[in-house]
C-alpha cells in the first residue's frame, strides 16, 4: 500500500500540527502494512492514533515495544482507556443527577 487510508490520513493531519512529526507519523503508520500481523492494519492504525492523542513518542513506544507483542493488545489498551473515559462520564453524570435530585427534593441527608 502506497498510501494511507483517507480517515487515517486525515486524523494524523489533525493530530499533528508539527510538519516534521507529522510525516514521522505517516512513515510509522503506513509501515503496518507492510508488516505481518494478526489484525487489521488500519485498525491497529486507527488504536494508535487515538492512544498516541498527537504524541509522536507515544506512536514511536507502541512500535518500539513491538506492539506491546501483540497488536491485539494495542487494540485491547485502547478498549480499556475509553471505557475508563466512558465509565468516567457515567459516574459523574450520575453524580449530578443526584445532586441535583437532592437539591430539588431537599433531602440531602438520604443518599450522604
Amino acid at each position: 500500500m502506497a498510501t494511507l487510508p483517507t480517515d487515517i490520513d486525515k486524523k494524523i493531519d489533525q493530530l499533528f500540527r508539527n510538519k516534521t512529526h507529522r510525516k514521522k507519523a505517516k512513515r510509522l503508520i503506513l509501515s503496518l502494512w507492510q508488516t505481518s500481523l494478526n489484525v487489521g492494519p488500519a485498525q491497529l492504525a486507527r488504536s494508535i492514533l487515538t492512544i498516541s492523542e498527537g504524541e509522536l513518542s507515544k506512536i514511536q513506544e507502541i512500535f518500539s515495544l513491538n506492539f506491546y507483542d501483540d497488536p491485539r493488545d494495542v487494540i485491547n489498551h485502547l478498549h480499556t482507556l475509553q471505557n475508563g473515559r466512558f465509565n468516567s462520564m457515567l459516574r459523574n453524570a450520575w453524580q449530578q443527577n443526584l445532586f441535583y435530585h437532592c437539591i430539588e427534593n431537599k433531602n440531602f441527608y438520604k443518599y450522604f
